[in-house]
C-alpha cells in the first residue's frame, strides 16, 4: 500500500470529528493495510510512504518479494486523496501553479497542479492471460544533499538511472522512450534535465511527460503514470507537447509511439531527494 497523503487525510477526518491530535494518530496507513490484510486474507501487508516515489518503490519492493519466492503474488495499491494540509503545504512552498497551466520543462513553468488517483496492479512470476508489461528492473535511493531537493546538477538522478539500467541488464542505447517525472517546479525540472543529459550524453531518446493529464498524484504517480504510459502506448500514440519549442528538453511536438516490446524508462524524482527509476518492457495486447 503506497501513499503520501492518505495518513494526512485520515488524521484530518479524525480531527474534524473532534478527536484530539497526538502520536496514536500517526500509523493510519499501517492500520488500513492491516485491515485489508485481515479482510481479504492476505499473507502479509506492507506500507510505503516515500513522497513521490512511494508507488514506484512499492513496485520494486513487491517485485523483489515475488522474485525471491517470499510470495506468489503481490498486489500493489496506490492512493492519493485531496488533503487540505497538502494543498496548503505546497502553496506555502510556492510550488503550485498560479496560472493553472501545467507545463513541465517549459521555460516559463510556474509550478505543479495536484491530482487525485487510485490505482492497483498485480505482480507475479506467472502472468495471466493479458499481462501489461514486464518490470525488468529499477533502482531507488535518497539524495541526502538537501532536506527538500535532489542535486540540481543532476548527478544523483544520473546515478539512479544508471543503476536502474544496470539492474535490468540493459544500456541507454536500448531505451526507446523515457517517461520524465516533470513536476514543473524550478529545481526539480532543472535537476532532471541535467540528469538526463548526463545519462544520455550521446543522444537523448524520445521523451514524454504525463502530469499535465493527471496532475501530480504524489505518492501514487509511480503506479498511475506507469499504467497510463503502458496502456496509452498499447492503444496507440502518446499526444505531442504543444510547447515543445519552449521546453528545456526535446519533448515530442507530434504523436509519440514505440514498437511493441520496446524498453521504457519511467522516472520518479521527488520531494526530499527521493529518486527512483523503473525499466519496463511493454507487452502487445
Amino acid at each position: 500500500l503506497a501513499s503520501t497523503t492518505l495518513d494526512i487525510v485520515a488524521i484530518e477526518a479524525r480531527v474534524k470529528a473532534g478527536e484530539a491530535t497526538g502520536n496514536p494518530m500517526a500509523p493510519a496507513l499501517d492500520a488500513l493495510a492491516e485491515e485489508l490484510r485481515q479482510e481479504w486474507g492476505f499473507a502479509g501487508a506492507f506500507t510505503l510512504n516515500t513522497a513521490c516515489t512511494s508507488a514506484a518503490n512499492a513496485l520494486l519492493y513487491g517485485a523483489r518479494l515475488v522474485a525471491r519466492n517470499h510470495y506468489r503474488r503481490a498486489l500493489v495499491l496506490a492512493f492519493e486523496t485531496p488533503s487540505e494540509v497538502t494543498r496548503q503545504g505546497f502553496g506555502v512552498l510556492e510550488l503550485t501553479s498560479p496560472s493553472a497551466a501545467y507545463r513541465p520543462f517549459h521555460a516559463e513553468r510556474d509550478g505543479l497542479i495536484l491530482g487525485e488517483a487510485y490505482a492497483s496492479v498485480m505482480l507475479t512470476r506467472e502472468p495471466g492471460s493479458a499481462p501489461l508489461a514486464k518490470l525488468l528492473g529499477g533502482f531507488s535511493a535518497c539524495d541526502t544533499s538537501s532536506l527538500t531537493n535532489t542535486a540540481e546538477d543532476g548527478s544523483h538522478i544520473d546515478w539512479v538511472m544508471r543503476r536502474a539500467l544496470h539492474s535490468a541488464r540493459t544500456t541507454t542505447a536500448k531505451i526507446a522512450l523515457v517517461k520524465l517525472h516533470g513536476t514543473a517546479t524550478a529545481a526539480n525540472d532543472q535537476a532532471e534535465s541535467n540528469g538526463m543529459r548526463r545519462t544520455f550524453a550521446h543522444a537523448l531518446p524520445p521523451l514524454c511527460v504525463l502530469k499535465p493529464y493527471l496532475g501530480h498524484t504524489l505518492g501514487a504517480c509511480g503506479l498511475s503514470e506507469t499504467l497510463l504510459l503502458l496502456e496509452s502506448l498499447r492503444q496507440g500514440a502518446l499526444p505531442g507537447c504543444d510547447y515543445a519549442e519552449q521546453a528545456l528538453l526535446p519533448l515530442a511536438a507530434g504523436p509519440l509511439s514505440v514498437s511493441a516490446g520496446s524498453l521504457l524508462l519511467a522516472n520518479y524524482f521527488g520531494f526530499g531527494g527521493n529518486n527512483a527509476s523503473l525499466v519496463l518492457q511493454g507487452i502487445p495486447a
